[in-house]
């Protein structure tokens, strides 16, 4: 491969990860009352919590899902990026 094509390919893997970085993914509890989004750069976008939920006794229950859900949608988010790239860093013998 020259280096005009692994410009071309670096320039894909930029459009690709620009793309995937603006992307949302979401996680939705089992009881459909709270939903966490983040983004595809590893940044949290919003939580939604259902107005039922908002009571001192539920507080624990809101704390662990939250953390869950947050793990679970930025999960989601790296293997996107990661799936997304793999190919693009093959082509260009990064090792990745």
């Amino acid at each position: 491969m020259n280096i005009f094509e692994n410009m071309g390919k670096l320039r894909e893997l930029k459009k690709i990860t620009d793309k995937i970085s603006s992307q949302e993914f979401s996680s939705i509890s089992k009881d459909e009352k709270i939903k966490v989004t983040v983004k595809g750069d590893m940044s949290l976008k919003n939580i939604e919590i259902d107005q039922s939920l908002l009571n001192p006794e539920n507080g624990s229950y809101i704390k662990k899902t939250i953390i869950e859900l947050s793990n679970k949608a930025l999960a989601e988010a790296k293997n996107e990026m990661k799936n997304s790239t793999q190919q693009i860093a093959k082509d260009l013998n990064l090792g990745i």
